[in-house]
């Protein structure tokens, strides 16, 4: 991003509409980085136009209610959002500048930003441009790449480096990320971040990632410290109560750190803008003995508690994210079959959230099905599907498969679903077997317990996947 001027060229004052003087008259105050690289004049050239489209009185007054008005009849806003090619309004200088990873550029300010910025002597005076940074941080990282697989470094390492470089410059990161996303993104994410939620209460650095946690503790108070995060607009929420992360059990505070991978996709992969992602952890205490007894978990060490006062706690939240992120998207993420199924029915239809095991794993293995059916030939009718796990993700897919099957056929999801075979981590889940949750859908009535090779035999299925 362009450090701009702090206020308009005096030759463009001189020509603008009335209006058009208070509007930059009142937002002078604030330092802008421009994110279009226009310079100037051209960004003034665009505030007119958009003022024009808003309409103007015949004597060349804003109306009541216009942009320009309302801009002018207030200081400017702390938090302004953000729209692609505007400007976007910065109040930090010299070490607080540096010390903010979305705007800070370390050695690429020019020399004229550090002067108007406060930045003379707080960096070296070497003047690198993006790309110039870019180049070193790769040179770093590929050497790092080549110790790994020489053995003498690990994933981790590469994790935490590049986590340095998003706590110092996150241009610089999801730069890298974007251009790198093949090879990067397992290292931001799985399975490399299985092994950092294990060991996140080692690994968690204060402010790194602009996460937040809502504990047991904290009933009553949620709606409130909501207005503790720094961000006034948000788009998405990633939330999780860690039971459930990646086939690893129940994690505690520590599943926090699968919500910040997932926002990185999100940022490199969707286009999301980096600050307007909240990652969220619902502390809602942990069934695993040994993290409760685990000096150094950061998480609270008491079970989990059951049935309607766990989802009040949930509800709590959900109306609290609400209250200030009326429109944000909340995501769950990597909650237990039974609870996550449980949250899913609840709010689908009555407030804007998504279940990316349940739904959006779901999504994208029918349509691989699909691809199947139409390659080989299959009636979608008859289609057999073994599934080796019994998570969310996997009942989610079969779920959406059956439904998808009964409404382009026309038999019942129940005979869908008779076509289905389900494996956990004690085999093929018979009708006999007890203590069963949501997968008793899919029970068969054949011996339960099977192997992978007896299930495959019996059943003998178009498609195994897990």
């Amino acid at each position: 991003p362009l450090f701009v001027r702090e206020s308009p060229p005096p030759t463009m004052l001189s020509v603008l509409r009335p209006q058009a003087r208070r509007h930059a008259r009142a937002v002078s105050s604030a330092q802008f980085v421009n994110t279009s690289m226009m310079d100037a004049e051209a960004m003034m050239r665009n505030m007119i136009k958009e003022m024009e489209m808003e309409g103007t009185g015949a004597d060349g007054e804003a109306p009541a209610v216009g942009h320009a008005t309302r801009m002018a009849s207030k200081a400017p806003a702390r938090y302004s959002g953000y729209k692609r090619g505007r400007p976007l309004r910065v109040f930090s200088k010299g070490t607080g500048l540096l010390q903010d990873a979305l705007y800070n550029k370390g050695v690429a300010f020019s020399h004229a930003e550090r002067e108007r910025l406060g930045l003379r002597g707080l960096v070296p005076p070497r003047h690198y441009d993006l790309s110039t940074q870019y180049a070193r941080i790769m040179k770093r990282y590929r050497i790092l790449e080549e110790e790994v697989q020489k053995g003498h470094a690990t994933v981790l390492d590469q994790w935490q480096l590049l986590q340095g470089l998003k706590h110092r410059n996150r241009v610089m990161y999801y730069l890298a990320l974007m251009k790198n996303f093949q090879t990067m993104a397992p290292i931001v994410y799985t399975p490399t971040i299985g092994d950092i939620c294990l060991n996140w209460s080692n690994l968690w650095v204060p402010g790194r990632h602009k996460e937040m946690y809502f504990s047991m503790r904290d009933k009553g108070e949620m709606a409130s410290m909501v207005y503790n995060y720094p961000t006034a607009e948000v788009d998405l929420i990633v939330v999780t109560d860690g039971s459930r992360v990646l086939g690893l059990g129940d994690l505690g505070v520590n599943g926090a750190a699968i919500c910040i991978g997932k926002m990185d996709l999100y940022i490199a992969g969707a286009g999301f803008y980096p600050s307007r992602i909240l990652p969220a952890c619902l502390d809602l205490g942990t069934d695993n003995k040994a993290l409760r007894e685990d000096p150094f978990y950061l998480g609270t060490p008491e079970p989990k508690p059951k049935g309607e006062e766990y989802y009040a706690y949930v509800d709590e939240f959900i109306q609290a994210m609400r209250r200030r992120y009326p429109y944000a998207l909340i995501h769950f993420e990597d909650f237990e079959t039974e609870r996550a199924r449980e949250l899913l029915r609840r709010y689908r239809h009555n407030s804007f959230v998504f279940n990316d095991d349940i739904q959006g794993t779901a999504a994208v293995t029918l349509a691989a099905f699909l691809g199947y059916v139409r390659a080989s030939g299959v009636p979608l009718r008859d289609l057999r599907i073994l599934c080796a796990g019994a998570g969310s993700a996997a009942l989610g897919i079969l779920e959406l498969t059956a439904k998808y099957i009964a409404r382009e056929t026309g038999v019942s999801e129940e005979v869908a679903k008779g076509n289905f075979y389900v494996m956990d981590v004690k085999g093929l889940i018979g009708r006999k077997r007890r203590g069963m949750g949501a997968e008793a859908e899919f029970a068969t009535d054949a011996e339960d317990g099977l192997g992978l090779m007896e299930s495959v035999k019996l059943c003998k299925p178009h498609i195994l996947f897990g």
